[in-house]
């Protein structure tokens, strides 16, 4: 089972079944017993279970337990909307997921940050999603050193 690290809480993992979609959190005893090896991300937009993950020798994405193959037919929309976010993520014509969010971790303003490597994304899970839909090579690196 991947073991997945959560986007919006450190130390905090799950193992994730790629089967029926179930994402099961686990303690910080086990995590740290267990010595993770991150397959994959989990974390909440708006009120829906997002899953990114390798499997297969690519990136998957599960939305609410179904999983879909992380490729160039998923279409992902992002935009803010003043303190809050909208994503939209479709299958060909299918809408997976229309969501208006606010980020995780609340908004930040990078120009004052002076965490090392600090980018939006590591603030934003759907930010994230969308950054990724639109780079290949990144999904690819992703499972070669992850998955």
């Amino acid at each position: 089972m991947p073991m997945l690290r959560s986007h919006h809480t450190a130390w905090r993992y799950a193992d994730f079944d790629a089967v029926s979609g179930r994402l099961r959190p686990l303690s910080v005893w086990r995590t740290l017993v267990r010595r993770p090896v991150t397959a994959g991300w989990y974390g909440q937009i708006a009120k829906h279970q997002v899953v990114v993950f390798c499997a297969n020798g690519g990136l998957s994405l599960a939305i609410d337990g179904k999983i879909h193959i992380f490729d160039n037919s998923i279409g992902v929309e992002w935009k803010t909307l003043g303190s809050t976010r909208h994503i939209g993520i479709s299958a060909g014509s299918v809408i997976l997921l229309d969501a208006v969010y606010a980020p995780e971790l609340g908004a930040r303003n990078l120009a004052n940050d002076l965490t090392a490597g600090a980018e939006e994304e590591h603030f934003d899970f759907g930010l994230f999603i969308f950054n990724l839909s639109r780079d290949r090579q990144r999904r690819d690196q992703i499972c070669l050193s992850h998955g």
